[in-house]
């Protein structure tokens, strides 16, 4: 009867637990699908500047505070269900977290494609990028373009300046030139 009782934070604290030793498959996983970065790109300054140590120190931190966050479940009458949406919440909230260190570390142009956001942009993939089918279209000073991809996907890629959204443009136009209409 104790252990139901508990039984959400018990599965909480077991999802945080994987979560944080599957970073370094998750790292390992997209070294492989990625293969070599051609060109990192920093979506954040700040992150950029900071060593692997303190960005995993910030991982670090936020388990301590999901871990808080249910903490506070054994000490207030929330019910299951209540007690169980603020589990739900604080696991979303570090994988969330799990995700975004992930991506800032590794953001790049890579051999097999692109690694701006989430998900990974394999070049293959590409079906046509529609700004580049505008006959007027300039391009060399837009912050983001689309992408539609061979499952019928469309991804929004958004650049921080023109140089990074020129230079990936460029290397899917080098990756795939049949997208290039001449």
């Amino acid at each position: 009867m104790i252990i139901s009782n508990f039984l959400p934070q018990i599965i909480a604290v077991f999802c945080f637990v994987i979560l944080t030793f599957s970073i370094p498959v998750r790292q390992k996983k997209i070294t492989e699908l990625c293969g070599k970065c051609l060109m990192p790109l920093r979506r954040v300054k700040s992150a950029a500047e900071q060593s692997s140590v303190e960005n995993f120190s910030k991982i670090i931190s936020m388990f301590f505070v999901c871990i808080l966050v249910v903490a506070v479940t054994f000490f207030r009458r929330l019910g299951s269900v209540g007690t169980s949406v603020i589990c739900a919440a604080a696991v979303l909230a570090f994988e969330l977290a799990v995700r975004n260190y992930l991506l800032l570390k590794n953001s790049g142009i890579y051999e097999k494609g692109i690694y701006l956001q989430y998900p990974f942009i394999l070049y293959e993939e590409i079906q046509s990028i529609p700004a580049l089918l505008w006959e007027d279209a300039d391009i060399s000073e837009k912050l983001d373009f689309q992408i539609v991809m061979k499952n019928s996907a469309n991804i929004n890629l958004i650049f921080q300046n023109t140089e990074e959204a020129r230079t990936v443009l460029n290397q899917i136009k080098k990756m795939r030139s049949d997208l290039v209409q001449g």
